[in-house]
């Protein structure tokens, strides 16, 4: 349980208990006014019993509404706190999207397979601290994964050593005789030209 759950949970606890607290000051200026009615009523009182319940019918009020401002105040605190946690989420989630767009953008120039490129993010777990797109992160990241998951980019053809000349299309045909006197073809020898075993 994270600290934001459990102080959420300790103000849920904490608003029971004013609930309940709440409910038996009801209870009790319930039966204290249903007294003083019952005594109003039928009459004669034990002296100073009417004086007593009146008093103590005053500091159940009073104590009531304590107990209600101050659930007002808890339900008031877990309210704010829940919107903050909201607005932390947007607002992290605003920063994550602007970020994966710009490293599609990053990722497409440096040739990394489209089908790779969301699903290398999400494995990467990068978070973004600040609003503003971070293109230093974002490169590093990009140099890593090609470090370590190179099959996630496309791989560019090799290319000959410049001192080393490109092989020319029309390369002379081989002279008869080069290469083996027979070749095995469809079932059979066959000479490519050259004389046959035995034959200088």
């Amino acid at each position: 349980m994270t600290d934001d759950e459990s102080t959420a949970w300790q103000a849920y606890q904490e608003e029971r208990r004013k609930q309940r607290e709440e409910r038996a000051a009801k209870d009790r200026e319930y039966h204290i006014r249903h007294s003083l009615e019952t005594l109003a009523k039928y009459g004669h009182p034990a002296p100073g019993d009417v004086d007593k319940l009146k008093v103590e019918h005053e500091a159940m009020k009073t104590a009531h509404q304590a107990a209600q401002d101050e659930l007002a105040g808890l339900r008031l605190a877990v309210d704010h706190d829940w919107q903050l946690a909201q607005i932390g989420e947007l607002t992290q989630g605003i920063r994550d999207r602007d970020h994966f767009d710009r490293f599609r953008e990053l990722a497409a120039k440096a040739k990394m397979h489209p089908r790779a490129i969301k699903r290398m993010w999400d494995t990467s777990g990068f978070k973004a601290e600040s609003e503003k797109v971070d293109e230093e992160a974002l490169g590093k990241l990009l140099d890593g994964m090609r470090r370590e998951h190179d099959y996630a980019f496309v791989r560019e053809p090799a290319t000959p050593p410049a001192d080393q000349p490109a092989a020319r299309e029309s390369e002379p045909a081989a002279a008869a005789g080069s290469g083996p006197r027979f070749v095995f073809s469809r079932g059979q020898w066959k000479s490519n030209g050259s004389a046959p075993p035995g034959v200088p």
